[in-house]
């Protein structure tokens, strides 16, 4: 096997296992810090500690792949990130974790895997676009499945892990997936993509700024990055405060919930692998894909908003799942063609931060609705934004360069 026919596959792996990795860390951590404090409270404080960072560490991460070069920056984010997630159940292991050092690892590991996301998505797009678009298609299906998969099969392998052993040895798992990661990229043979070394620093900051530059320099872009806001502020609520308030009240069952989003996860996982096939249909382009699913979550958020019961909810939620799969592979194909290669690091840098600053805000503002008007008018209210957003869709000519 040629290094070209192996690349494809070597970052596949490194991928997933970097999403497994995460997908436990996402549930372990909470399970540790409850079973080691036994506060909700610090429970929460724990996820903001591993969100917020993320909204600042994007952009300037995302330029740190372009100076210094994808392979480099994710080999290193990888290795960071395995070191840090481990030093929180060993030091536990001593009794030398007090709660600031713990929220101060947790914001760290955040931190230093954010670049280290950016780098694989670099490497992806200059894997995939050398080998033409079919493949292409292929590659992003196959690289945004994984964190579909880690999400679903992360919760799962916590338990399993948990229940014979510790938490703790859970988040064991996450840094042995990182260093796996770590040695899977370290073996990939790319062309080198870094801006000259001779940038210093105020370059560097210049830079990191410059990838807001960069996006609205291209309409298409632009034009996606302000969906992903949009639908981030709607979507990220969606399984963290609107499902399980379904299930609460209007289900009547709080359990449901679980089902409910493994529901929808299975449908985005479907979702994610079925893109490729649609696009070697006749007559089938990105920007069709794209304007579809849109409409087809538009008007499934508007049926849950009839209160439907738990089979129908199912079935709503796993279609919403199932459409929303293929939009991160076409956004990502959409960058690949728009974005040069040596840029690409600072824009999905942005991509992510503009993402995460969108998401907390949503959840807020969701929860507050679903609170003092009711789960139904929220998930109304948040219908009838889908179907703006889907109108500025077709009426967007940038947006059919999506092709």
């Amino acid at each position: 096997m040629s290094p070209s026919q192996a690349a494809p596959k070597i970052l596949m792996l490194a991928q997933y296992f970097a999403y497994l990795g995460t997908g436990v860390t996402i549930t372990a951590i909470p399970l540790f810090v409850l079973q080691t404090t036994g506060s909700a409270a610090n429970a929460g404080i724990a996820g903001f500690a591993g969100s917020l960072p993320l909204i600042i560490v994007g952009i300037v991460g995302g330029t740190l792949v372009d100076r210094f070069g994808a392979k480099r920056v994710s080999v290193l984010s990888d290795i960071l990130a395995a070191v840090t997630v481990c030093l929180i159940p060993f030091l536990q292991s001593f009794h030398a974790l007090p709660l600031s050092v713990l929220f101060v690892l947790i914001a760290l590991r955040s931190c230093f895997d954010s670049p280290g996301e950016t780098a694989r998505m670099v490497l992806l797009g200059n894997i995939a676009s050398s080998d033409g678009e079919t493949v292409s298609a292929r590659y992003n299906s196959l690289f945004f499945a994984a964190p579909r998969l880690g999400l679903l099969a992360g919760p799962a392998i916590t338990g399993v892990i948990s229940l014979i052993f510790s938490p703790a040895a859970a988040l064991y798992f996450d840094g042995l997936s990182f260093a796996l990661s770590a040695i899977l990229i370290s073996l990939l043979r790319v062309s080198a993509t870094r801006t000259p070394k001779s940038a210093g620093i105020r370059e560097t900051v210049q830079s990191a700024l410059g990838g807001l530059s960069v996006i609205r320099s291209s309409a298409v872009i632009f034009a996606i990055a302000s969906i992903v806001v949009a639908t981030n502020f709607l979507d990220e609520p969606l399984s963290s405060v609107l499902l399980p308030a379904y299930a609460n009240q209007v289900l009547g069952d709080t359990t449901l919930a679980a089902v409910l989003l493994v529901c929808f996860g299975g449908g985005a996982l479907a979702g994610t692998f079925i893109y490729a096939p649609l696009t070697r249909l006749r007559r089938v382009t990105n920007y069709r894909i794209f304007a579809l699913a849109f409409g087809a979550i538009a008007l499934l958020r508007a049926a849950l908003a009839f209160g439907p019961n738990f089979f129908w909810c199912a079935v709503i939620v796993t279609g919403i799942g199932l459409a929303s799969g293929p939009l991160n592979p076409i956004i990502a194909a959409t960058v690949q063609r728009f974005i040069p290669s040596q840029q690409q690091g600072r824009v999905w840098g942005a991509f992510g931060s503009f993402a995460f600053a969108a998401a907390p805000l949503g959840q807020l503002v969701a929860g507050a609705s679903a609170q003092s008007a009711g789960i139904l008018t929220t998930l109304a209210w948040q219908a009838a934004i889908y179907v703006v957003i889907n109108v500025l869709i077709l009426r967007s000519k940038s947006l059919r360069l999506v092709t």
